[in-house]
């Protein structure tokens, strides 16, 4: 994202935390490398599982010590050019599908922009049906392409 996108991200991302998990009791925690600036670079042109697990991790995790549960969650506030729809990363959301596997619990927070009100859903309620297309960043070479198709 650029910077003006990150810092309108992390604005409403903190305002969530705030006004949804805080009064209810869940804390949320960065897992921390990745606002290291040399491993993200790193991070970013490497194509291997590992590296993709990595970068594939959910935004935050939360903890909801009253009811002894944990959750991965992945914040969103960016839109499809394509309709009025949320744009949800192929690799990260293939990962989550994944662990679901082992009854690892991954929601997605949605908020466009400040004049919307944020919507949440599990992982295992957004099936494939729902997916309408996979983008592949214009960035990508022809062998990372191939990597994945």
């Amino acid at each position: 994202m650029k910077d003006k996108e990150m810092q309108q991200h992390d604005k409403l991302l903190k305002k969530v935390i705030k006004r949804y998990f805080l009064p209810r009791g869940i804390y949320c925690f960065d897992y921390g490398y990745e606002k290291d600036k040399l491993m993200k670079s790193y991070l970013q042109n490497i194509y291997t599982p590992t590296a993709l697990v990595l970068r594939g991790r959910a935004d935050r995790t939360c903890i909801f010590p009253i009811i002894k549960r944990a959750y991965k969650w992945e914040f969103k506030t960016h839109s499809s050019r394509y309709g009025n729809d949320m744009l949800v990363e192929m690799i990260p959301f293939a990962h989550h599908k994944l662990e679901m596997k082992l009854k690892v619990k991954t929601f997605y927070v949605f908020q466009k922009n400040e004049s919307y009100k944020p919507r949440a859903c599990w992982v295992k309620d957004m099936t494939d049906d729902e997916i309408k297309f996979i983008g592949i960043p214009d960035r990508w070479t022809p062998k990372q392409i191939k990597f994945f198709i």
